[in-house]
């Protein structure tokens, strides 16, 4: 999977690895709600860019952890595997939260749209709107799409479908003969 080029974007990546990173980074904060995370097994390698996936995944567990449901025993976000076809696979963050209405699951990756902004004093929530936005933004950027399944009551996944190799457009720059083993 390696680039003739050092393109700090496109890096061999373990996913499980940064999946146990924004677990660890979260735990505090889901520890204050009472939210459980889990980082299932079988994540694949691909090659992405690192930063945007970790950001990806940091907004939406983080979501997962604000908009858990408090009137649930057992409140949990996860980081799984939903599938694996030749070439890509398909990530799945789920949680077993309020869930979004299908009226605004259409809007939930616009800029500056909150789905739940009329509960911000009850759950004890601020944001502008942006953490979905840049979410779909981070997953686009890695050649990837996003989408939403969600029931209210429920809980809320979100699939994010991301090429284990990144788009061959990316890698047909040639290198030039002189940059080739220079020291």
């Amino acid at each position: 999977m390696s680039s003739p080029l050092d393109v700090p974007s496109e890096q061999d990546i373990e996913v499980a690895t940064i999946a146990n990173e924004v677990a660890r980074q979260l735990q505090e904060m889901a520890s204050s709600r009472q939210v459980r995370i889990a980082v299932g097994n079988g994540l694949p390698e691909l090659c992405a860019d690192p930063a945007r996936l970790e950001l990806a995944l940091i907004n939406l567990v983080s979501n997962g952890i604000k908009y858990s449901d408090p009137s649930k025993a057992d409140s949990f976000v996860e980081i799984t595997l939903r599938n694996a076809a030749e070439g890509s696979c398909v990530l799945c963050v789920r949680d077993n939260g309020l869930g979004i209405p299908d009226a605004d699951r259409a809007a939930v990756f616009e800029r500056f749209f909150r789905a739940h902004a009329h509960m911000d004093a009850q759950l004890g929530v601020t944001g502008s709107g942006l953490g979905l936005a840049i979410t779909a933004d981070c997953v686009r950027a890695m050649g990837g799409a996003i989408t939403c399944e969600s029931t209210v009551g429920v809980g809320s996944c979100f699939l994010i479908t991301l090429p284990l190799k990144p788009p061959q457009a990316r890698n047909s720059f040639p290198v030039p003969p002189n940059h080739r083993d220079a020291s």
